[in-house]
């Protein structure tokens, strides 16, 4: 029941890179924050920059992740 709940919040449009972490490093995958940063300046995830802030959509970056560098 917990599972579900979770996978329901994970499922939103935008998440923040600190969130994309915790979601990666909450299924045993330790990804550090500065992989995400560099790979996000350098194009290979998918984002988008309101403001100050990074976001990204969590689907295509799952994707961008599966294919590889």
């Amino acid at each position: 029941m917990k599972t579900e709940q979770a996978s329901e919040k994970t499922t939103a449009d935008f998440l923040t890179i600190p969130g994309l972490l915790a979601i990666l490093n909450h299924d045993e995958k330790v990804v550090s924050r500065e992989f995400i940063y560099r790979s996000a300046q350098r194009g290979t995830i998918p984002t988008y920059r309101i403001n100050r802030k990074i976001f990204v959509r969590l689907q295509e970056v799952l994707t961008a992740l599966r294919q590889g560098e």
